[in-house]
């Protein structure tokens, strides 16, 4: 890009990119490192003041000289000698380069490294775009591809994202391109313009990437392919003899600190906290002098994974795959939607180059390693944005472009980097919300027209669930709330909830009650839509039951090769009111409605009143107002199981019937089931039964009750176990009754 007015305006911008993180406080929500940037901070600043990588106190002390706000988590670090001495266990070559930016400015001078380093990303890859696109379409394009990106939130990261995508966009770009200068160079020009300097260069940048995930290096096809048709077999000796250099050089800068060629090789390995102002928690006591074999290192958590058999069968990976694509935390193309562009001006107009068949190759080999190698964990753990560990490699999309034709797809592709990186481009820290996470920005439409990723469901933050039965339903901590039986749904917009079940289920019965009558509920389960209008002028929370046949799951897939079946579930109530009985951090939840699972039509229909009292030790007489413990024993005589938790489930509880007084007690405390009671089998328990506050002669009567369905008295009658009692006025004096 030749043109001086082109350069003038990126030179500004750049500059306002690089110098706005020195004004801006670090880290935003959540207020504390996160992922593994305490590790590479406190070695940015260890290399740069203590020149060494051992974790001491002093570094410990400096995490809060910054961060003050609280424990700071993942510290990972590593010993050889039983944690007598303890070293920074994650690559150093990021901190290195980010030493002094960190000894100057702090966390804020790391920030505007990275933005540095995408700034340059930006100008390689206009300057590449520029030999077959004029020159603004390409810094146009460029900018887009970039910033309109997920690496846009990894600038402010103290991680090594940004440095790995800049290192591979050099290793491209030195290796796929020519000098573009005219004419005789001199001095640092001909350096420059120098084939072999440049391939050296290539190889040594890819290096730096390939030393933090060694995946990486697939990376060099494309340019090894070029080399190799071109039959310029000199070159290609220089371009691996600077890979190999700097990657000797990179073992020996760790050697001479740590003892050990990688951080993740050679010594006990792991993730500690540190409390303020410097307390280790958790870290093993080192064992006493002298003792050798405790020193010895068990070298676990090393890259023993990368060599071992792939886990993910057919499906798993082809469930993977979609998600890879397009899932809703973690989708390739909603998190860099220029990649897809990329992908399409490619096959219109680069698919004749082997080269860029070689590159589209190694950017799937990085892809098919992540999903087969760590299933559990491609997408970069719990702490990442879109896919952390891939996106280190999407500047390889850029390079698979050549002419940018049809220009009207490049408003497209901005509209779509709006849409959905435009969250993290203006809120790139994480945005201040309820139960916050580095995933908020998925709350926002269109994200919710993506599909959730639910094979890495448990490691995806802000979700939460509930053990219901059988079955587990999952939702957004936000919008949903377990409260012991029920399921608590936020009030205002739609909420999402999944149910997964380990068997097919034809139908589902819900009971639904809300704190704000006078409102329309709506409740979909796989598609199938129900509402419930409820009256002005009835009570707050009043029952309403929900049957909804279900045609099909939502979705089927496979965990350790057992089926599973996925029900979406939609629940609405516009209006709510303050629940005030949720933790601290559920403080005011806007309860819409409350959701209650009753089982199938099938299970709600089944015949279970059936119970054989075999044992109650009824006293004779009760104190009124007073409380106490029966010990009872019954069997379970139908043919039907007794659920013991959720809606519909079987509970012991009493009445209290006095003659000529019509349901003197009729609603006694419960007893829970310790467990479900499978059909003929017993259950021996004590339940809690508070007396009748006026004295008098009563009739006790001990029956089960199916929670919001019925008595079993009313569906079978003789299920109860009747006792006369008397209800003792309180003695003069005497001590209050028991509560």
């Amino acid at each position: 890009m030749r043109s001086r007015p082109l350069r003038l305006v990126f030179l500004c911008l750049a500059l306002a990119l690089v110098a706005f993180p020195l004004a801006l406080t670090k880290p935003g929500p959540p207020p504390v490192l996160k992922a593994d940037e305490p590790a590479y901070y406190l070695m940015a600043l260890s290399l740069a003041r203590d020149f060494d990588l051992r974790c001491e106190e002093r570094d410990l002390a400096r995490i809060f000289d910054e961060f003050p706000y609280g424990t700071t988590r993942n510290l990972i670090v590593g010993s050889d000698d039983g944690w007598r001495t303890i070293y920074f266990a994650k690559p150093y070559v990021y901190s290195l380069l980010a030493a002094p930016f960190a000894a100057t400015a702090g966390a804020q001078g790391i920030v505007a490294l990275n933005w540095l380093l995408l700034a340059g990303m930006i100008w390689l890859g206009g300057r590449y775009l520029a030999r077959a696109n004029p020159a603004w379409l390409a810094l146009l394009f460029s900018s887009g591809f970039f910033l309109l990106s997920a690496g846009v939130a990894y600038t402010f990261w103290l991680h090594p994202e940004v440095f790995c995508m800049a290192a591979i966009t050099a290793s491209l770009y030195l290796g796929l391109t020519e000098h573009e200068g005219g004419g005789a160079a001199a001095g640092w020009r001909r350096l420059l313009a120098s084939r072999g300097l440049r391939l050296a260069a290539s190889g040594a940048a890819l290096s730096l990437a390939a030393y933090h995930k060694p995946v990486y290096a697939a990376l060099a096809l494309p340019v090894l392919l070029r080399l190799a048709r071109e039959r310029r077999w000199r070159h290609l000796g220089t371009w691996i003899a600077g890979a190999a250099l700097a990657g000797a050089l990179l073992v020996a800068g760790s050697l001479a600190w740590t003892g050990t060629p990688s951080a993740y090789f050679g010594w006990d390995r792991a993730g500690f906290s540190v409390d303020p102002p410097g307390v280790w928690r958790g870290l093993p006591e080192p064992p006493p002098p002298g003792d050798a074999a405790a020193a010895e290192a068990a070298g676990h958590n090393s890259w023993g994974w990368i060599f071992r058999l792939p886990e993910s069968g057919p499906a798993r990976l082809a469930e993977d795959l979609g998600y890879f694509l397009w899932g809703r935390h973690t989708g390739l193309f909603a998190y860099h939607p220029f990649a897809l562009l990329a992908l399409v001006l490619f096959l219109l107009h680069g698919r004749r180059s082997p080269e860029r068949w070689a590159l589209a190759g190694a950017l799937a080999v990085v892809m098919l390693f992540f999903l087969l190698q760590i299933p559990f964990n491609w997408h970069g753990g719990s702490g990442f944005v879109g896919n952390r560990y891939f996106v280190s490699v999407v500047p390889g999309f850029l390079f698979l472009v050549s002419r940018i034709a049809p220009v009207a797809l490049l408003p497209v592709a901005f509209a779509a980097g709006g849409l959905f990186v435009g969250p993290l481009f203006f809120s790139p820290m994480g945005a201040p919300v309820v139960h916050p996470t580095l995933q908020a920005h998925v709350r926002n439409r269109p994200f919710d027209r993506l599909p959730f990723e639910h094979s890495l469901a448990h490691n995806i933050p802000g979700y939460r669930g509930q053990l219901v039965r059988d079955l587990w339903l999952f939702g957004r901590r936000d919008n949903f709330l377990p409260w012991g039986d029920e399921l608590l749904v936020r009030a205002g917009r739609p909420v999402e909830i999944w149910l997964q079940s380990a068997r097919p289920l034809p139908s589902a019965v819900f009971e639904l009650r809300s704190p704000r009558p006078g409102q329309r509920l709506s409740l979909a389960v796989a598609g199938v839509e129900r509402t419930v209008e409820l009256a002005a002028g009835e009570p707050p929370e009043t029952s309403h039951r929900v049957e909804i046949d279900l045609p099909a799951a939502s979705r089927q897939r496979e965990v350790d090769g057992q089926p599973i079946w996925l029900y979406r579930i939609v629940a609405r109530a516009r209006h709510g009111a303050p629940f005030a009985g949720g933790a601290r951090d559920d403080a005011g939840f806007p309860l819409g409605l409350r959701l209650i699972w009753l089982g199938t039509r099938e299970e709600v229909a089944a015949d279970l009143y059936r119970a054989e009292w075999v044992r109650a030790e009824i006293p004779p007489a009760l104190p009124a107002g007073g409380r106490v413990e029966i010990p009872v024993e019954l069997r379970n005589a139908s043919e039907a199981g007794w659920p013991a938790d959720a809606g519909g489930q079987v509970l012991l509880a009493y009445h209290g019937l006095r003659p000529g007084v019509a349901d003197a007690l009729w609603e006694g405390n419960r007893t829970r089931l310790p467990a479900a009671v499978a059909p003929g089998a017993g259950v021996a328990l004590t339940m809690a039964v508070e007396a009748p506050a006026e004295p008098g002669e009563y009739e006790l009567v001990l029956e089960p009750v199916r929670e919001g369905i019925a008595w079993f008295d009313a569906r079978r009658p003789g299920n109860s176990l009747r006792r006369p009692v008397a209800v003792l006025p309180p003695a003069p004096g005497g001590p209050p009754p028991t509560e």
